[in-house]
């Protein structure tokens, strides 16, 4: 009976995906399905389930159109591709099945994709976004990358020419005028209706000289870019990288992953996961912010991961107990994978529109707070990690 249920199904659904494990799911991006190599040849996403046996086990594929409509047969080109590269996963399906294929676009789009593809626009991609930020489960730095999507979706910057630029500086001089950008800017449900106008005419609006664009984020963050530029010199020339975008700050170590690789077979990540240590910052939002000192895992098994998960925060709580230690009062009240914790109050950023440079000297004084909460957890931290983290370690043998 659930065999001959699956070959009525051509393709995956959504309650069948929530059913599978996606612990050791890879997502490949710009994934080339033709050996031309041409644009309508990628794949924008493919989320592959790894399976001996096959080279590719695809669970989940999106094509994302934002101005453009899809070139000539690219979606029966992908559709072609999936029939001869079917899921396959038991006990959690029987048989072969093509995967779920998503089509994402501001509006329905004039020219539909292939059978199988659904089609899902922004209103319904903003919906779903709602529900995930509503998720108690996400945790910070995933709600800061939703949040700067949701950003993408629904702030709108219809005029990007050079006139245009002087044009806003202009208007913005004026209070009411300045009043009404800020409610074009926020975006919401009354902008979303008119987007597919605005992609449906984009190559008029070239020819005339003006480029039609989305915001690509929240714009550059004026406190993050501050610093990041003092931080820069407490990490310089050590095992610390320094990565993020205009919006977030990000600084990790390879020194806290190479002692728990040494602790595995070759090859041992692919099971057990691979271990981090970040400090994090993202930008202020409705007169908050915080710099975070974690550990975590991604990739590797489900069970195995759990082994390596439990090896990590036993080094968190060690950690803890040595920044206390020294004096410093930022573990206290921490548990878990969160080591550290430094909380600032900026009172008068609610919103991006308010990090900008001009009001840096405002909140100079908590700038200075989580620069010296780099700059004193740094030394501690090296220091456990060059002294106390591997002897820790010397006798962790995962495989046991």
């Amino acid at each position: 009976m659930r065999a001959a249920a699956a070959k009525a199904s051509e393709s995956i659904t959504p309650v069948v995906i929530d059913a599978v494990d996606l612990s050791t799911a890879t997502v490949y991006c710009e994934y080339q399905v033709t050996k031309d190599k041409s644009e309508k040849g990628r794949l924008d996403i493919v989320v592959d389930l790894p399976r001996e046996g096959k080279e590719i086990n695809p669970l989940l594929v999106f094509e994302h159109k934002v101005f453009a409509e899809q070139s000539g047969t690219q979606t029966d080109v992908y559709v072609g591709w999936a029939k001869e590269n079917k899921f396959s996963q038991p006990p959690v399906l029987d048989g072969e099945h093509m995967p779920l294929m998503v089509y994402v676009a501001p509006a329905a789009p004039e020219q539909p994709p292939a059978k199988p593809f659904v089609v899902f626009d922004y209103d319904q991609l903003s919906q779903w976004l709602d529900d995930v930020l509503a998720n108690t489960g996400i945790n910070r730095h995933g709600r800061f990358l939703v949040n700067e999507y949701k950003a993408c979706l629904s702030q709108l910057e219809l005029f990007g020419n050079p006139a245009a630029q002087l044009a806003q500086t202009a208007l913005t001089s004026e209070p009411e005028c300045h009043r009404a950008i800020e409610v074009l800017r926020a975006g919401g449900e009354g902008l979303r209706r008119f987007d597919h106008h605005v992609a449906r005419h984009a190559k008029a609006f070239a020819k005339l000289g003006i480029e039609t664009k989305r915001v690509k984020s929240k714009g550059a963050s004026a406190t993050v870019s501050e610093l990041r530029s003092r931080v820069e010199g407490v990490f310089k020339g050590s095992s610390w990288q320094l990565s993020g975008s205009t919006g977030s700050l990000a600084v990790d170590t390879s020194v806290f992953t190479s002692c728990f690789k040494a602790g595995v077979a070759n090859g041992g990540f692919e099971k057990y996961g691979w271990p981090y240590m970040r400090f994090y910052f993202a930008r202020p939002e409705n007169g908050e912010a915080s710099v975070e000192f974690y550990v975590g895992v991604v990739y590797g098994d489900k069970e195995a991961r759990e082994k390596t998960k439990a090896r990590v925060l036993r080094a968190a709580e060690a950690l803890r107990g040595a920044i206390d230690k020294a004096g410093l009062d930022y573990a206290k009240g921490r548990k878990g994978n969160k080591i550290a914790i430094c909380k600032l109050s900026m009172p008068t950023i609610k919103n991006a529109a308010d990090d900008i440079p001009e009001l840096l000297a405002k909140h100079k004084s908590e700038i200075d707070k989580a620069a010296a909460f780099f700059q004193s957890l740094r030394p501690i931290v090296d220091h456990w990690l060059a002294e106390e983290f591997p002897m820790a370690m010397a006798d962790w043998k995962p495989e046991a």
